[in-house]
């Protein structure tokens, strides 16, 4: 019974204040944590920067295998705000051989938007991966970036895919890029 009056009266709380009830964190890890939990949306650089050194803790999230994965990859999308060597370290360690899937996939798809037409080299790459599912990801990856170069890179992959259903999606890519020039 105390919990339940315990929670009715945070509830209360948060009515009255118009939204929930709950302290900032002092520590800095925590805060940049608390801005990584809200799983729906990546937090703004101006929301992220608030946080003295964000930088540097978020690395330290994003390099952490052990990590609780959903927070680990927030932090891997938080980092497209700061698209240095150090974060291009991380990206391309997150989309080697041997890691997990939904980490190479979610990074694949980062590459562009961190470092636009810098992100070429490692998604042609990506490309060639034994796992067609990979070069699916990275083909949609590549797809997002202007230019003759990007173009070239999917006509190419398209040329060498053995798999139908990723050459089929190549072919797509392909021709719609076509259409648009």
């Amino acid at each position: 019974m105390p919990f339940r009056r315990l929670t009715n009266a945070l509830a209360g709380l948060a009515l009255l204040t118009g939204g929930v009830a709950v302290a900032e964190p002092a520590d800095p890890r925590a805060r940049v944590e608390r801005l990584l939990s809200h799983h729906h949306e990546t937090p703004s650089k101006a929301a992220l920067a608030t946080v003295p050194g964000v930088d540097k803790i978020l690395r330290a999230i994003a390099g952490d295998d052990l990590r609780f994965p959903p927070r680990r990859y927030a932090a891997f999308d938080a980092l497209q705000h700061w698209p240095d060597a150090r974060t291009r370290a991380l990206y391309t360690a997150a989309v080697a051989a041997g890691q997990p899937a939904g980490l190479r996939h979610r990074v694949l798809r980062l590459w562009p938007r961190a470092f636009g037409v810098g992100a070429l080299p490692v998604l042609r790459a990506a490309l060639t991966d034994p796992d067609p599912q990979i070069r699916l990801t990275a083909a949609v990856a590549v797809d997002e970036l202007s230019g003759g170069a990007a173009s070239k890179a999917l006509a190419d992959a398209l040329a060498a895919e053995p798999n139908a259903m990723v050459r089929a999606e190549l072919g797509r890519l392909v021709a719609r890029r076509a259409e648009l020039r």
